[in-house]
Protein backbone atom coordinates (compact mmCIF):
# COMPACT_ATOMS: atom_id res chain seq x y z
CA UNK A 1 0.00 0.00 0.00
CA UNK A 2 2.97 2.42 0.64
CA UNK A 3 4.51 1.79 -2.86
CA UNK A 4 1.13 2.88 -4.42
CA UNK A 5 0.61 5.60 -2.49
CA UNK A 6 4.17 6.99 -3.59
CA UNK A 7 3.04 6.38 -7.70
CA UNK A 8 5.43 2.43 -7.72
CA UNK A 9 4.59 -0.26 -9.72
CA UNK A 10 6.11 -3.77 -9.74
CA UNK A 11 6.99 -5.02 -12.94
CA UNK A 12 9.03 -8.48 -13.69
CA UNK A 13 12.23 -8.29 -15.06
CA UNK A 14 11.71 -9.47 -18.22
CA UNK A 15 9.49 -6.26 -18.40
CA UNK A 16 11.92 -4.43 -17.57
CA UNK A 17 14.04 -5.77 -20.47
CA UNK A 18 12.01 -5.36 -22.83
CA UNK A 19 11.70 -1.87 -22.09
CA UNK A 20 15.42 -1.34 -21.72
CA UNK A 21 15.15 -2.65 -25.36
CA UNK A 22 12.82 -0.40 -26.49
CA UNK A 23 13.69 2.88 -24.82
CA UNK A 24 17.75 2.49 -23.83
CA UNK A 25 19.32 0.20 -26.04
CA UNK A 26 22.84 1.20 -24.99
CA UNK A 27 22.00 0.75 -21.41
CA UNK A 28 20.27 -2.71 -22.70
CA UNK A 29 23.75 -3.68 -24.27
CA UNK A 30 26.02 -2.61 -21.05
CA UNK A 31 23.54 -5.05 -19.34
CA UNK A 32 24.08 -7.69 -21.23
CA UNK A 33 27.64 -7.48 -21.61
CA UNK A 34 27.98 -7.40 -17.68
CA UNK A 35 25.84 -10.41 -17.33
CA UNK A 36 27.78 -12.34 -19.77
CA UNK A 37 30.96 -11.35 -18.25
CA UNK A 38 28.93 -12.65 -14.56
CA UNK A 39 28.49 -15.73 -16.08
CA UNK A 40 31.88 -16.35 -17.47
CA UNK A 41 33.50 -15.53 -14.45
CA UNK A 42 30.92 -18.11 -12.13
CA UNK A 43 31.83 -21.08 -14.66
CA UNK A 44 35.79 -20.53 -14.35
CA UNK A 45 35.36 -20.15 -10.71
CA UNK A 46 33.32 -23.62 -11.02
CA UNK A 47 35.79 -25.33 -12.74
CA UNK A 48 38.52 -24.34 -10.44
CA UNK A 49 36.49 -25.62 -7.75
CA UNK A 50 35.81 -28.48 -9.77
CA UNK A 51 40.10 -29.39 -10.29
CA UNK A 52 40.85 -28.76 -6.13
CA UNK A 53 38.17 -31.17 -5.42
CA UNK A 54 39.15 -33.90 -8.30
CA UNK A 55 42.89 -33.79 -6.96
CA UNK A 56 41.92 -33.91 -3.48
CA UNK A 57 40.24 -37.40 -4.11
CA UNK A 58 41.85 -39.79 -5.31
CA UNK A 59 40.13 -43.05 -7.31
CA UNK A 60 39.95 -44.98 -4.93
CA UNK A 61 38.17 -42.53 -2.81
CA UNK A 62 35.81 -42.24 -5.78
CA UNK A 63 35.34 -45.75 -6.58
CA UNK A 64 34.38 -46.43 -2.39
CA UNK A 65 32.30 -43.50 -2.86
CA UNK A 66 30.40 -44.60 -5.70
CA UNK A 67 29.98 -48.55 -4.36
CA UNK A 68 28.40 -46.65 -0.95
CA UNK A 69 25.99 -44.51 -3.63
CA UNK A 70 24.80 -48.15 -5.40
CA UNK A 71 24.70 -49.71 -1.77
CA UNK A 72 22.38 -47.21 -0.51
CA UNK A 73 20.12 -46.83 -3.16
CA UNK A 74 19.79 -50.72 -3.83
CA UNK A 75 18.68 -50.55 0.11
CA UNK A 76 16.60 -48.30 -0.94
CA UNK A 77 14.90 -49.97 -3.71
CA UNK A 78 14.69 -53.00 -1.90
CA UNK A 79 13.27 -51.54 0.76
CA UNK A 80 10.08 -49.86 -0.97
CA UNK A 81 9.83 -53.27 -2.72
CA UNK A 82 9.20 -55.59 0.16
CA UNK A 83 7.11 -52.44 2.14
CA UNK A 84 4.87 -50.48 -0.27
CA UNK A 85 5.23 -52.54 -3.80
CA UNK A 86 4.42 -56.04 -3.07
CA UNK A 87 3.80 -56.76 -6.51
CA UNK A 88 4.26 -55.32 -9.94
CA UNK A 89 2.59 -54.74 -13.48
CA UNK A 90 4.24 -56.58 -16.50
CA UNK A 91 3.78 -53.90 -19.28
CA UNK A 92 4.38 -56.33 -22.21
CA UNK A 93 2.00 -59.21 -21.20
CA UNK A 94 -0.21 -57.10 -18.89
CA UNK A 95 0.25 -59.37 -15.92
CA UNK A 96 -0.04 -58.70 -12.16
CA UNK A 97 3.45 -60.55 -10.79
CA UNK A 98 3.13 -61.52 -7.34
CA UNK A 99 6.06 -62.40 -5.11
CA UNK A 100 6.26 -66.50 -5.02
CA UNK A 101 5.64 -67.80 -1.67
CA UNK A 102 7.97 -68.61 1.01
CA UNK A 103 6.32 -72.26 1.91
CA UNK A 104 8.23 -75.30 1.26
CA UNK A 105 7.32 -76.66 -1.92
CA UNK A 106 7.50 -80.82 -3.01
CA UNK A 107 9.76 -81.15 -5.54
CA UNK A 108 9.87 -83.94 -8.13
CA UNK A 109 13.01 -86.20 -9.68
CA UNK A 110 13.80 -84.98 -13.24
CA UNK A 111 16.20 -85.82 -15.36
CA UNK A 112 18.38 -83.27 -16.76
CA UNK A 113 18.23 -82.55 -20.05
CA UNK A 114 20.65 -83.33 -22.90
CA UNK A 115 21.95 -81.99 -25.98
CA UNK A 116 18.84 -83.16 -27.69
CA UNK A 117 15.76 -82.76 -25.32
CA UNK A 118 12.79 -82.59 -27.99
CA UNK A 119 12.08 -83.89 -31.42
CA UNK A 120 10.98 -81.18 -33.13
CA UNK A 121 10.19 -82.77 -36.38
CA UNK A 122 8.93 -86.55 -36.32
CA UNK A 123 12.10 -89.50 -36.43
CA UNK A 124 14.33 -86.75 -35.00
CA UNK A 125 16.87 -87.92 -32.58
CA UNK A 126 16.13 -87.33 -28.95
CA UNK A 127 18.24 -88.06 -25.90
CA UNK A 128 15.71 -87.34 -23.42
CA UNK A 129 14.16 -89.86 -21.05
CA UNK A 130 13.10 -90.98 -17.93
CA UNK A 131 13.60 -93.68 -16.16
CA UNK A 132 10.77 -95.74 -14.12
CA UNK A 133 10.84 -97.92 -11.43
CA UNK A 134 9.44 -101.76 -11.58
CA UNK A 135 6.35 -100.81 -9.37
CA UNK A 136 5.68 -97.61 -11.79
CA UNK A 137 5.58 -99.87 -14.93
CA UNK A 138 3.00 -102.19 -13.73
CA UNK A 139 0.72 -98.78 -13.30
CA UNK A 140 1.51 -97.57 -17.26
CA UNK A 141 0.53 -100.03 -19.53
CA UNK A 142 -3.07 -99.56 -20.16
CA UNK A 143 -3.61 -103.24 -21.81
CA UNK A 144 -1.39 -105.39 -19.68
CA UNK A 145 -1.82 -103.15 -16.81
CA UNK A 146 -0.99 -105.22 -13.06
CA UNK A 147 -2.30 -102.98 -10.22
CA UNK A 148 -5.04 -100.80 -10.08
CA UNK A 149 -5.59 -96.63 -10.17
CA UNK A 150 -3.83 -95.43 -7.26
CA UNK A 151 -5.68 -93.68 -4.24
CA UNK A 152 -5.01 -89.81 -4.11
CA UNK A 153 -3.55 -90.16 -0.81
CA UNK A 154 -0.74 -92.87 -2.62
CA UNK A 155 0.42 -90.47 -5.29
CA UNK A 156 2.03 -88.15 -3.14
CA UNK A 157 3.73 -90.99 -1.27
CA UNK A 158 7.01 -92.24 -1.93
CA UNK A 159 5.54 -96.25 -2.77
CA UNK A 160 6.27 -99.10 -0.91
CA UNK A 161 8.16 -102.08 -1.90
CA UNK A 162 7.34 -104.99 -4.31
CA UNK A 163 7.57 -107.39 -1.84
CA UNK A 164 4.60 -105.10 0.46
CA UNK A 165 2.70 -104.97 -2.68
CA UNK A 166 2.15 -108.78 -3.06
CA UNK A 167 1.84 -109.35 0.78
CA UNK A 168 -1.50 -107.54 -0.03
CA UNK A 169 -2.28 -108.82 -3.17
CA UNK A 170 -2.34 -112.24 -0.77
CA UNK A 171 -4.21 -110.83 2.11
CA UNK A 172 -6.44 -109.42 -0.02
CA UNK A 173 -7.36 -112.45 -2.03
CA UNK A 174 -7.33 -114.62 1.18
CA UNK A 175 -10.13 -112.01 2.48
CA UNK A 176 -11.88 -112.42 -0.65
CA UNK A 177 -11.56 -116.34 -0.47
CA UNK A 178 -12.60 -116.39 3.43
CA UNK A 179 -15.41 -113.91 2.57
CA UNK A 180 -16.76 -116.66 -0.54
CA UNK A 181 -16.85 -119.86 1.77
CA UNK A 182 -18.27 -117.36 4.43
CA UNK A 183 -21.09 -116.56 1.55
CA UNK A 184 -21.28 -120.11 0.87
CA UNK A 185 -21.70 -121.33 3.98
CA UNK A 186 -24.84 -118.80 4.58
CA UNK A 187 -26.20 -120.23 1.29
CA UNK A 188 -25.77 -123.54 2.42
CA UNK A 189 -27.62 -122.77 5.80
CA UNK A 190 -30.15 -121.25 4.25
CA UNK A 191 -30.99 -124.39 2.14
CA UNK A 192 -31.34 -126.29 5.03
CA UNK A 193 -33.45 -124.69 6.50
CA UNK A 194 -37.46 -125.25 6.62
CA UNK A 195 -40.84 -125.26 8.44
CA UNK A 196 -40.11 -125.57 12.34
CA UNK A 197 -44.09 -126.83 12.57
CA UNK A 198 -44.03 -129.47 9.75
CA UNK A 199 -40.78 -130.19 9.40
CA UNK A 200 -41.39 -129.69 5.38
CA UNK A 201 -38.10 -128.89 3.48
CA UNK A 202 -39.68 -126.91 -0.05
CA UNK A 203 -37.26 -125.21 -2.56
CA UNK A 204 -40.09 -123.39 -4.42
CA UNK A 205 -41.93 -122.38 -1.12
CA UNK A 206 -41.59 -118.84 0.84
CA UNK A 207 -40.95 -119.13 4.66
CA UNK A 208 -42.09 -116.91 7.06
CA UNK A 209 -40.02 -115.70 9.85
CA UNK A 210 -41.31 -114.98 13.34
CA UNK A 211 -39.43 -111.24 14.32
CA UNK A 212 -40.16 -112.26 18.38
CA UNK A 213 -38.29 -116.41 18.31
CA UNK A 214 -37.13 -116.23 14.52
CA UNK A 215 -38.15 -119.62 13.31
CA UNK A 216 -39.30 -120.40 9.94
CA UNK A 217 -42.97 -121.62 9.17
CA UNK A 218 -44.55 -122.57 5.33
CA UNK A 219 -47.70 -120.01 4.27
CA UNK A 220 -49.88 -123.66 4.46
CA UNK A 221 -48.89 -123.84 8.49
CA UNK A 222 -49.82 -120.02 8.88
CA UNK A 223 -52.38 -120.18 7.34
CA UNK A 224 -54.06 -123.38 8.62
Amino acid sequence: ESMCDLGLTAVSSSEVLDIMFQDFQEQYEELRKHMREKQARELINKQKERKKFEQSLSKSDLKEQAIQSAMSWNSQLNRSRSEGRRCHLDLQTWTIQYPRSRGSKMTRPTPRPGNYPVALIPGQYADFYKRYTAQELRYWPVNTVLYGPLQPNERHSTGGSDGSQSESEDSSSSDDSSDSSSEGEGTCEEEEKGCKACGSKRGGEALVQCSQCGHNSSTATVWA
